[in-house]
């Protein structure tokens, strides 16, 4: 084999016919990356907290060629090619990690938290990237490119676990803060939960609000920028936690402003400036940043590097051959014969793939998914029922395909007004992550708390029975009753409320692209019986249901007694118990 010095460049008699070993390995870090880039899409796209992930990709190729082109001083960006001994022992080792392929391509695509799943497949795709670094050009290039390939995990979503606690603990912070401020200023404030009440009325901090989204971003910007400035280890540190310092002052003066907008000209005021405030936020993030990282390389802050002439000598001496195309010659004179044969674990692997999404072709045109509402909303002159305007930051965090949030006057109640909502997603895989938003979920965070258990409740909407689910919370000055429910292509969604959280997903069955609806009544009360017929009757005089019937199969008509049967069970047993808890003064409640 002949190998090429990093010093010098190959000439074009000794350049070998290249083995067809190649392109399996091309295939086999194309495929991951692309499997990794696809399964982040989704929350770059679907979920504003991570919209900064699209810039991560084209980022990591341009830091991999700067450090290629303008290496460290002192430092050879790569070395003599390393081949494997065992490469027979890894092409069997990668082919049967391949059979993983299908399970994991449905669990992907199925679970309700897929993120754990992302992470182990850019974990993946990082280290597959890093081993063919280190058989390309030794442990040089391996550390040369560690950073840039690496950098892609900064884009990758934080598992739910762990990223909800985050989230809850910094709105709440933000509460409590922005309320001492408003204090200060001689503003009557009251926090409960992640929602701050003010004499022109509440403003709920939503995640962007919270600092969690600007946090997550600043820790890209951060190490972005101690790339860019090649800053060294300890101010890289250093620049990560500015950052996060800054990310949270601004989102502290954004609330604040909001706060200081709906006193001073009300909440139509501050639904104006939202955006206009936020964005501006997103963009003086990064400026002040690249401030910093300018001003940490004073002092012998950054390190030095000694980048190749790029124009001709004086006395007409060409220029050396770069860095990069010296690697690129490298690998093309690597004797590829000696890699492993990827041809059977790429096989293996798309055909994974390709089943998985065949079964689910096959399942949409056995059972179509739902493609429109089954519910819509009745309002108009004489309804009582009226839409309200909902907050951006809630409308993005749900991000349904249609909907809204209502009012219905109704004189008998503290505040004279119920809350309903009624949302509808089309169907799409982003509709695993709805069932999260649920009231035991998002009312506590809210500042209500939990008032008894839930129970099943089965209403008749236009003649069709329909299973609910019954929710009490306990707030400041009032209590609430919600009825609320979701299905799933006009299915409804069994959950453990008692015990567990996480929706116990259908595996096999292509859920993934399921329609997923929600209607909800939010009755508020004080410390008499929880109003249940009077929310039953609000939910069957608002919402009208039209499922269109389909032709029972067989199967399905030897399956209808025994629901029938079940239903009539479960609804002998859907029994509210009463209340006798009290509270003082009322207040209506705002939805989650």
């Amino acid at each position: 084999m002949m190998t090429i010095q990093a010093g010098e460049a190959p000439s074009p008699s000794v350049h070998a016919r290249a083995h067809w070993h190649w392109v399996t390995v091309a295939m086999l870090i194309l495929g991951l990356w692309t499997w990794a880039i696809a399964g982040c899409a989704d929350e770059w796209y679907d979920n504003p907290m991570y919209s900064y992930g699209w810039f991560v990709p084209p980022l990591m190729v341009f830091f991999a060629w700067r450090r290629l082109d303008e290496p460290f001083a002192g430092i050879v960006p790569f070395e003599a090619p390393r081949v494997p001994r065992f490469s027979l022992a890894l092409a069997i080792a990668a082919t049967v990690l391949a059979f993983l392929t299908l399970p994991v391509e449905l669990l992907r695509n199925e679970l309700p938290d897929d993120r754990l799943n992302n992470w182990g497949i850019a974990i993946c795709a990082v280290v597959a990237t890093l081993w063919v670094a280190y058989c390309a050009g030794g442990p040089r290039l391996l550390l040369t490119l560690a950073f840039p390939i690496a950098f892609f995990l900064t884009a990758v979503a934080w598992p739910k676990r762990y990223e909800t606690p985050v989230t809850v603990g910094l709105q709440k912070m933000v509460a409590v803060v922005i309320v001492e401020i408003m204090h200060i200023l001689g503003i009557h404030a009251e926090p409960h939960g992640t929602t701050i009440y003010l004499r022109n009325g509440p403003v709920g901090i939503a995640e962007a609000c919270s600092g969690i989204r600007s946090l997550q971003a600043s820790l890209m910007i951060s190490l972005a920028v101690g790339e860019l400035f090649f800053l060294r280890l300890f101010r890289r540190l250093g620049i990560i936690v500015l950052c996060a310092l800054v990310a949270t002052v601004l989102n502290l003066g954004r609330t604040l402003a909001l706060c200081l907008i709906t006193e001073y000209q009300g909440a139509d005021a501050m639904h104006k400036a939202h955006d206009l405030i936020g964005d501006a936020v997103l963009v003086v993030l990064p400026l002040i940043a690249w401030g910093v990282g300018k001003l940490l390389t004073f002092g012998d802050g950054s390190v030095p590097t000694a980048p190749l002439p790029r124009r001709a000598a004086e006395d007409g001496t060409p220029p050396p051959t770069p860095y990069w195309k010296r690697l690129w010659l490298q690998v093309r004179e690597l004797e590829w014969r000696r890699m492993p044969n990827f041809a059977p674990a790429i096989a293996i692997g798309l055909a994974g793939v390709a089943t998985y999404h065949a079964w689910l072709m096959v399942l949409d045109r056995r059972d179509p998914p739902q493609d429109a509402p089954y519910f819509t909303v009745r309002t108009g002159e004489g309804s009582k029922t009226t839409q309200e305007e909902m907050s951006p930051d809630i409308w993005a965090a749900l991000s349904p395909s249609s909907g809204g949030t209502y009012i219905h006057r109704q004189p008998s109640v503290p505040g004279g007004r119920i809350s309903l909502y009624h949302f509808f997603w089309k169907p799409a895989a982003a509709n695993r992550w709805v069932t999260g938003h649920r009231p035991d979920v998002c009312m506590p965070a809210g500042g209500w708390k939990k008032d008894g258990e839930v129970q099943p409740i089965d209403i008749s909407f236009d003649g069709q029975v329909l299973r609910l689910h019954v929710f009490r919370f306990a707030g400041v000055g009032q209590r609430a009753l919600q009825v609320w429910g979701i299905w799933r292509n006009g299915e409804a969604i069994q959950m453990d409320f008692f015990n567990n959280p996480t929706l116990e997903w259908s595996l096999l069955t292509g859920k993934s692209r399921s329609a997923v609806e929600v209607v909800s009544c939010v009755v508020p009360y004080l410390d008499e019986q929880p109003p249940l017929d009077l929310a039953q009757q609000i939910m069957t005089s608002v919402f009208e249901y039209r499922r269109p019937q389909k032709v029972p199969t067989e199967a399905a008509s030897a399956r209808a007694p025994i629901k029938m049967a079940t239903q009539s069970l479960d609804a002998s047993n859907a029994i509210l118990p009463p209340n006798s808890n009290s509270s003082p003064s009322p207040r209506a409640p705002t939805l989650p």
